[in-house]
């Protein structure tokens, strides 16, 4: 993934840390045993929208619609003492969504946009004895690479007039930092994550009219929020299971800079992506 070296290092170490962490303890001395990581499989849909905006916040483009994603996941999140945790997460999305945007003398144009991608991420972090009985309380951080090609079609605008398509390569590799909260004394129990995740690199390839280009659009702090939640009766801790999953990650970037292409000049505006999706899974 282009932009993504500065963190390579970073995962390498992180990954290897956690994996130690399966046969570390997970409450006092008291040693995690391998069953205590599980697989998940998942896949669901989200409602996926990208804006951009000009220098005065006037809105340039929206694309918003459906993606498909699938996911699975390794990790020791469900224990419910105390000790280190982590997880590994690996996933893809898929989709076709609406593009209302403008062609270069700010004629509308609406069209289609085609989202490919994928998405790496490691967590680790420290669960805490109950803060009330039930209740306990993580803190984790982790790193992710998120990386997704986004192919503009080609329409039409407002005054009949043909206008050609190009494509778009994001990466993105990002820290991500936040606090759990585990419900395990309730019935059939939840896990619920909220903090923040900012970009360390963000790079653009942009091709258009067979020239290539690259764009650094500029680094944010966003917000994500999840909530997981057990299906079906009561079950033993850890034990296999399906689960459905809501949540909500965004995306902020500010404007690139200014590159030329022979007489035009392109840059990517100031950008910002939100995602809400619900997903069902199955713990192994």
């Amino acid at each position: 993934m282009r932009g993504g070296r500065r963190l390579y290092s970073a995962l390498c170490g992180l990954l290897v840390a956690v994996h130690g962490g399966v046969s570390y303890a997970a409450s006092g001395s008291s040693p995690v045993s391998p069953t205590d990581a599980r697989l998940a499989l998942e896949a669901g849909a989200e409602s996926f929208r990208w804006r951009e905006f000009d220098d005065d916040g006037l809105r340039l483009l929206t694309e918003q619609g459906p993606r498909f994603v699938l996911g699975a996941s390794l990790g020791n999140f469900l224990h419910a003492n105390s000790g280190p945790i982590f997880e590994m997460r690996l996933g893809s999305r898929l989709g076709e969504i609406d593009y209302d945007g403008q062609d270069n003398n700010g004629r509308f144009v609406g069209t289609v946009s085609d989202y490919s991608s994928w998405f790496g991420e490691v967590n680790g972090g420290y669960r805490f004895p109950d803060f009330v009985k039930g209740v306990t309380i993580d803190l984790f951080g982790g790193v992710g690479l998120d990386d997704w090609r986004r192919e503009i079609n080609g329409g039409v605008n407002s005054i009949q007039q043909s206008v050609a398509g190009f494509t778009e390569e994001y990466g993105v590799a990002y820290l991500r930092y936040g606090l759990g909260i585990s419900l395990h004394g309730a019935s059939p129990g939840g896990y619920i994550q909220l903090g923040f995740r900012r970009p360390q690199t963000v790079s653009e390839q942009v091709r258009i009219q067979g020239q290539s280009i690259d764009l650094s659009p500029g680094e944010s702090a966003s917000g994500f929020v999840s909530y997981q939640v057990a299906l079906g009766a009561p079950r033993a801790e850890g034990a296999a299971g399906s689960y459905i999953k809501f949540y909500y990650a965004g995306y902020r970037f500010s404007k690139s800079e200014i590159e030329q292409i022979g007489s035009s000049q392109v840059w990517q505006p100031r950008s910002e992506a939100d995602t809400l999706g619900v997903v069902l899974g199955f713990h192994y």
